[in-house]
């Protein structure tokens, strides 16, 4: 049984392990962060100032950021 109480589902692609899926409650409890971690990030980014970049700022410093690595493969 997975913790969400349904059976066990494991996506495969040519018999290795990919994915499992969850359900959206399954998700949360996972995924989500405890609102004490939340609260933490929040007074660091109001400290450091992140709190007022917009979302199409953060896309261009990412992009800038992945121009400078170098390729993989």
């Amino acid at each position: 049984m997975d913790p969400t109480g349904g059976r066990d589902n494991i996506v495969e692609k040519r018999g290795r392990p990919r994915a499992v899926p969850l359900s959206i409650k399954g998700y949360v409890r996972f995924a989500a962060l405890e609102p004490e971690v939340l609260r933490v990030i929040g007074e660091e980014s109001r400290r450091t100032g992140t709190d007022a970049i917009s979302s199409r700022r953060i896309d261009q410093i990412i992009k800038a950021a992945r121009a400078h690595q170098p390729k993989r493969g």
